[in-house]
């Protein structure tokens, strides 16, 4: 059976909905793997008293501080910001993933960022996300199919302000010999329009 809990409850219902059906699912396992709701997850599996592995795919503070508004489009940038909302929210973050026995996460590039955050080294795990290609034609083939011409970048992924793809925009209009093919749809898309026609 699915449990889950609406997103049309209030925000702390919700939540509390939530710890409670991971806290019942947690009794009868024998250690919980997290792919998302880490605070949720780490505070059900607590009230069990059961072990958890959590995946961990980008910083949830600076996740949630993009969709607050608290901050713009950079992580890297982001891991110096300050704010009483943002250090509650680190805070938290490193409590949660304190309590996990392992941490599994897809590049080094993150496991240096979490490492930062005081997680141990010798709780992380690198696996990098599996893809299967998929078949292709040949390079020249593909290259006349989309029209490309000389040094190409290629992005395929959601467009969303924490890929920060007008950085991207910005190398290549600083780089005239270089083009850019983005695919991909996302909230960010008619924005990332826009900047593109507004670039010289």
């Amino acid at each position: 059976p699915v449990r889950w809990a609406s997103r049309r409850s209030p925000l702390v219902w919700r939540h509390a909905v939530a710890v409670r059906t991971v806290a019942r699912a947690a009794w009868h396992a024998d250690v919980v793997y997290s792919t998302g709701m880490i605070g949720r997850s780490s505070l059900g599996t607590a009230i069990a008293r059961k072990p958890i592995v959590i995946k961990l795919t980008s910083d949830p503070v600076f996740e949630r501080s993009l969709r607050w508004k608290l901050w713009g489009a950079d992580l890297g940038g982001f891991q110096d910001a300050r704010g009483l909302t943002i250090g509650i929210l680190r805070r938290a973050r490193d409590l949660e993933l304190a309590r996990a026995s392992r941490i599994v996460i897809p590049s080094e590039a993150l496991r240096e960022l979490a490492i930062g955050w005081g997680v141990p080294p010798e709780k992380v795990a690198v696996i990098a996300n599996p893809i299967s290609p998929p078949p292709l034609e040949d390079r020249e083939t593909l290259r006349a199919r989309h029209g490309l011409h000389g040094r190409t970048l290629v992005f395929a992924g959601r467009l969303v302000p924490q890929k920060s793809i007008d950085v991207a925009l910005d190398a290549v209009t600083a780089n005239p010999d270089v083009s850019l093919l983005l695919a991909g749809e996302g909230p960010y898309r008619e924005r990332l329009e826009r900047y593109a026609r507004s670039l010289p």
